[in-house]
Order: structure tokens, then sequence, then C-alpha cells
């Protein structure tokens, strides 16, 4: 089978990375034709980013030509990954699961369309992750954990077993959360923040233990410019 034309969308460090793991992927088998990234700001365009091109903005997809055309996230924040999603989903695009190929991890672990696995992670058995979720370097997952879409691990995340994470979840370098513990949808969770009790949805939360210290907005359905 040949290579699936792929790009990244967004132009930032964490869509140099997620390149990055492409060509780790590219390395054991010639899965993907890399093209390049898509960003809407116009001063990115035309600029060369770890050996690839900034193509042009979204609207570069219904123009490309391009059959079975790949597309990875290559932003961090998990609105905007929603935001991004919703833009594009509609144009027959396909959003891969990306792997590196040093991860650890059991045939028991589930993970949706869209989910990025980088460098160094481990996770056990009986793991389910939910679309579109980014686990960043060395992060660690234990059995039974339940993690949903949408969300962020960043560096040296340790998600412990039975824990559960909802959707939109952001978690800052050296988080940590303790068995059996529950994070509700869009928290923020602080870097190196310890979590051992329940967090409500919309809050952030630092130190340790993790205490609230602000109470997050819902995120606002805005209206999003269509693809041209």
């Amino acid at each position: 089978m040949s290579a699936k034309p792929i790009v990244v969308l967004g132009a930032g460090g964490l869509a140099r990375e997620t390149m990055w793991l492409i060509e780790a992927i590219n390395g054991k088998s010639s899965t993907y034709r890399m093209l390049g990234y898509l960003d809407d700001d116009t001063s990115k365009h035309g600029r060369t980013l770890c050996d690839y091109p900034v193509l042009g903005g979204f609207d570069w997809i219904a123009k490309c030509g391009e059959d079975r055309l790949c597309v990875a996230l290559g932003v961090g924040e998990p609105r905007v990954k929603y935001e991004f999603v919703q833009r594009v989903k509609d144009l027959g695009v396909e959003f891969p699961t990306l792997v590196h190929p040093n991860v650890e991890m059991s045939r028991h672990v589930e993970l949706a369309e869209g989910v990025a696995i980088g460098a160094g992670n481990v996770l056990t058995v009986n793991i389910t992750i939910g679309a579109y979720t980014w686990l960043n370097l060395d992060c660690t997952v234990g059995h039974d954990a339940r993690i949903g879409s949408y969300t962020q691990l960043n560096p040296s995340t340790n998600i412990s077993g039975n824990a559960t994470v909802g959707d939109g979840v952001e978690f800052g370098t050296g988080a940590i959360v303790i068995p059996g513990v529950t994070v509700g949808d869009r928290a923020v969770i602080g870097a190196a923040a310890c979590v051992v009790r329940d967090v409500p949805p919309n809050v952030t939360v630092v130190g340790l233990p993790a205490k609230p210290i602000k109470q997050l907005p819902p995120w606002r359905k805005r209206r999003l410019r269509a693809p041209q």
C-alpha cells in the first residue's frame, strides 16, 4: 500500500514535535508521505519548519486534490484542538492514530481516532483513550484508567490505575493523578500538581496536594469560519 499523504494542523512547537513523531513512525514503516503544516497565520506561510513547509491555511485542504489526506493535530490546548477538528472533519480527511515506535503498551489498550502518543510513554492494561488526545513525552497510564477526548498530557504526566479523566483536560508537565481519582471535563491541572481527590469540571488546580485556584468558564460554541 502506498504511503498516505499527511499534514499537521498548526505551525508551533507541538506541530514540529508531531512531525518528528510521524518521522519516527516512518522510520519503522513508510506509512505517511509528509507534506507540511497548515496554519491560518499568513505570516508563517512559505516558511520551512524542520525541513517541511507551511503550505497555507486550512483552506488548502479543499484545494489540494490529495486522495486519502490524513491530518494530525499539532496543538495542545484542548479547546483549540476541538475547534480545529470541527473545521476539517467534514472535508473527508482522516485522523490517524499516531504511536511512537518505542512506546510500551499492552494489547489491552483502546485508542480512538486522532490519538497521538509520543516517545517514552508507558501504558499498561485495560486502558481507553478518547479521540484527539495527545500524550507527550514520558507519560505513564496505569491499569483501568479512562481518559477522554481532546485531552492533553504534557511531558511526564502520570495517570494512576483506575483514574478517570474527562474530555478537554489539560495537564501541566509532571502532574500526577493518584489511583481512583476522577478529573472532570475541561479541568486544568498545574505543572507538578498531585491530584489526590476528585476535581470538578472547569476548575484549575495546582500544588501538592492539588487545590482549586480558579473557576473556568465553560467552553462556548463559537462561530467557526468554514474553509473556502
